[in-house]
């Protein structure tokens, strides 16, 4: 074997060496996108006591509200919402809302109320990421919050939330 027979050879292993590592990258972006995030990101007791009170938030017919904190240009977000109108259908514990830090781009729901324009607010809680839920109790103290990256997190969140757990 030559040496320029060599160099192409180690040339092409470096290549396909190359791919092997880009393909693993790209797979866990695609799994950190797609996966829930764990709950230990949720808001600790001792750090609700330092959380603002919230009465835009406080139930009107419930012990506690549950809120959707939403982009209209997160993906995530637009393939959430109708897990969320889904879950406030099938709950009697709780009241649900979605807000929008902009206008909302036509989302609707009867069950789910809706409140737009709420980048205040969002600054007031200092919302990290969205989507992120947070359920406030009857005197507007949050309970819990999480960013939540798939339906299967935010449905774990309410059931938590809403069979009395605090996360």
């Amino acid at each position: 074997m030559t040496f320029q027979s060599t160099a192409l050879l180690l040339a092409w292993l470096a290549i396909a060496l190359l791919g092997l590592a880009l393909s693993g990258l790209l797979r866990q972006v695609h799994s950190l996108r797609t996966d829930p995030m764990p709950l230990e990101v949720s808001v600790s007791s001792n750090q609700i006591a330092r959380l603002p009170s919230v009465p835009e938030l406080i139930p009107q017919n419930a012990g506690l509200t549950v809120a959707l904190f939403s982009d209209p240009g997160c993906a995530s977000c637009s393939r959430l919402l109708p897990v969320f109108d889904s879950i406030a259908a099938d709950s009697r514990d709780a009241e649900f809302t979605i807000l929008f830090a902009g206008a909302g781009n036509g989302v609707q729901s009867d069950r789910i109320r809706l409140l737009r324009d709420q980048q205040q607010l969002f600054e007031k809680l200092r919302i990290p990421v969205t989507p992120f839920v947070v359920a406030v109790d009857a005197e507007g103290t949050v309970r819990g919050s999480s960013p939540v990256g798939s339906p299967t997190l935010l449905e774990l969140f309410v059931r938590n939330m809403t069979d009395g757990g605090q996360l």
